[in-house]
């Protein structure tokens, strides 16, 4: 019992570490003064200070796709993705 309760905690010590992992990326990334807005599916975007890189994520309505992220720049006018991949999806 003691086994099991040990490994539940480690489990969850190593999600709570991933995720302030992911933030600490996504502040780096953005920056420290991004600003964050809503699309009209209530999906989360965040925008750096000067408006040159953004993350959106595509969780309450992903449009018919698994819940995803967008890492973008504007290049020469225009968004571009950022990342290797089109769209990241988070695993559990």
């Amino acid at each position: 019992m003691i086994a099991k309760l040990s490994a539940c905690i480690s489990g969850y010590l190593v999600t709570l570490r991933s995720v302030d992992d992911a933030a600490n990326s996504a502040k780096t990334w953005l920056g420290k003064d991004c600003r964050s807005i809503r699309n009209k599916a209530g999906n989360n975007i965040f925008i750096l200070k000067h408006g040159l890189r953004k993350m959106r994520f595509d969780i309450k309505n992903s449009h018919g796709d698994k819940p995803n992220i967008y890492l973008e720049q504007k290049d020469n006018g225009k968004w571009r993705n950022a990342a290797e991949v089109n769209k990241i999806y988070p695993q559990n």
